[in-house]
């Protein structure tokens, strides 16, 4: 027996301050653009503040679906938390902004990991447990990504296609987990990368605050993205589908749909094998 949870990534409603929105279903492509949450800036060590590693860089970071960068989906003019902070940096006086924002890139579903603070990671996950991760994704109109928007167009747009049922939360891959390793010190996290390099690519490693929890192990994708809640107009959430109550059961199912899709609770499910199947019969297939 193997537990599972899932977690919702990725940016969506709440971010921005609650001006946020959620990442672009290409339908016809099968695939989405999954776009991290911001880093704060604040949070960055000095010298990553401005001139960050070039996966938390928006204008060098490619979307495995499209081929085109992060920030094509994202605002023309960044948070004015963010504005006013550049503006304030010594030296970087007379710049209007960043643009777009620092990335929080972070699970590395390709590389194999997630990193955490430890307040969504469970403290009994363990080898062979399954993290999922899911999404809020929205269909947006034919052609709309073509040029950079504002945030308030994209947000007005978000609603739009909310209103029309063309939204919900996906289930977009997970980590099966080999290996959970707490990273307190700097120690900790030379020895770590000593053994996973990849984890140079967590954001936390460039904080000022590197305490964290990072799971390990194998990342897969759901091709194409698994809905987890039926369409329903008006609401970003609906029922829970077949495929979530297949996963957690009926009661967790409707919890994690009450809880606004945030975080599930640990489950037990027989085996990795059976929510594998689960996937193939609903058409949908891994890496």
């Amino acid at each position: 027996m193997v537990n599972a949870k899932i977690l919702r990534v990725f940016l969506d409603g709440s971010s921005l301050g609650g001006r946020g929105y959620y990442s672009p279903l290409h339908r016809e492509k099968g695939c989405a653009t999954l776009i991290p949450i911001p880093e704060d800036p604040l949070f960055l060590r000095e010298e990553y503040r401005v001139n960050p590693p070039s996966f938390m860089d928006p204008d060098k970071w490619i979307d495995s679906c499209t081929g085109a960068t992060i920030s094509t989906f994202m605002p023309i003019k960044p948070p004015t938390r963010l504005d006013n902070f550049v503006k304030s940096i010594p030296g970087r006086r007379g710049i209007a902004y960043r643009e777009p924002w620092i990335l929080h890139n972070d699970p590395r579903i390709d590389r194999g990991f997630y990193t955490d603070t430890g307040s969504r990671i469970p403290k009994d996950l363990k080898r062979g447990d399954i993290l999922f991760f899911a999404a809020g994704l929205a269909e947006y109109p034919r052609g709309f990504w073509d040029k950079r928007r504002t945030l308030s167009s994209i947000i007005s747009t978000f609603n739009r296609a909310k209103d029309e049922g063309k939204t919900g939360i996906y289930l977009v891959g997970g980590i099966i987990v080999k290996e959970v390793v707490h990273l307190d010190t700097d120690e900790d996290w030379e020895k770590a990368i000593s053994m996973h390099s990849y984890l140079r690519e967590s954001p936390h490693f460039y904080r000022v605050n590197r305490s964290a929890i990072a799971i390990i192990g194998r990342g897969f994708t759901v091709s194409p993205p698994a809905p987890l809640t039926t369409p329903r107009r008006g609401s970003s959430l609906g029922r829970p589908s077949k495929l979530l109550q297949e996963i957690l059961g009926r009661e967790a199912a409707y919890s994690f749909i009450r809880g606004n899709a945030r975080i599930s609770r640990l489950v037990e499910i027989t085996s990795m094998e059976k929510i594998f199947d689960i996937l193939a019969v609903e058409g949908l297939s891994s890496l």
